[in-house]
């Protein structure tokens, strides 16, 4: 894999760049390979897993359907890296490395993987991938919640079972102690309502509501979109949302009041 380049470009540079047919197939080998191979660096794999979440349109079926069997394989056996490719921190150690960590390759995978979930075919598969979030989320560990809270944006729920999954996570997130999970959760509510995939029941719309009061300025910007986003999609209980978004216009952050659609 590193005779293939990996090792000296970062794979984000995909984001912006649609796949010319003739290349698809190898970017997904290609990146597929790296997030799976143990002697690439943490940091090229977490970045191929990104990039293949952010073109998960862009493949066809044959190789959406390789990208995710590689992608399940990742999140659920055994982490494997390379010795020589971990992170060095023992306060006692000669040698200080940060070269990242294995729970940032496995936030990657499970973010991309639900970017992959509405072609993601059978049952089990899917049942295998709720039961891991589940797992993530519960760990507590900040990047693994981070991964979770911002891949829920990109799910798709095939049925009442799921939608109620779904909305129980979010919740859950929502009220993480960490306050970037809570905020990325919030944007990933706020675009599951605008395509209108999820409308928010009392209990989210509560939740958020609360957010859009709280002490931290981040947890007011990201419950400002999430309530903007109801608004769009002319959601229920408006006369609660339209008078949150008027105090929030005149939040006294500047990055508050922009996502209300306002600059004040």
């Amino acid at each position: 894999m590193q005779s293939l380049g990996m090792g000296m470009f970062n794979a984000l540079f995909l984001e912006k760049w649609d796949l010319p047919p003739k290349v698809r197939s190898e970017v997904a080998e290609t990146l597929s390979e790296a997030v799976a191979d143990p002697t690439v660096a943490l940091t090229h794999r977490r970045a191929a897993a990104l990039a293949l979440g952010r073109k998960a349109s862009q493949f066809d079926a044959e190789e959406r359907q390789k990208i995710i069997r590689t992608l399940k394989d990742v999140l659920t056996r055994p982490f494997e890296t390379h010795p020589m490719l971990q992170s060095t921190d023992n306060p006692l150690s000669m040698l200080q490395m940060n070269v990242g960590q294995p729970d940032d390759v496995i936030a990657a995978v499970a973010w991309a993987l639900l970017s992959f979930s509405p072609w993601i075919e059978h049952e089990e598969d899917r049942r295998l991938l709720r039961r891991e979030i589940e797992r993530l989320r519960a760990s507590q560990e900040e990047e693994l919640g981070i991964g979770v809270a911002e891949g829920l944006g990109s799910f798709v729920p095939k049925g009442d079972e799921e939608e109620r999954w779904l909305r129980t996570r979010i919740l859950l997130l929502l009220n993480s102690q960490h306050p970037t999970v809570r905020q990325g959760v919030a944007r990933s509510l706020a675009s599951l309502v605008e395509r209108g995939t999820l409308v928010l029941d009392a209990e989210l719309l509560d939740t958020v509501l609360y957010l859009s009061v709280a002490d931290h300025v981040g947890d007011r910007r990201a419950a400002a979109e999430a309530l903007t986003a109801v608004v769009r999609s002319a959601g229920q209980d408006q006369a609660r949302v339209e008078e949150a978004l008027e105090n929030l216009r005149d939040d006294l952050s500047y990055l508050v009041r922009t996502r209300t659609g306002v600059e004040a």
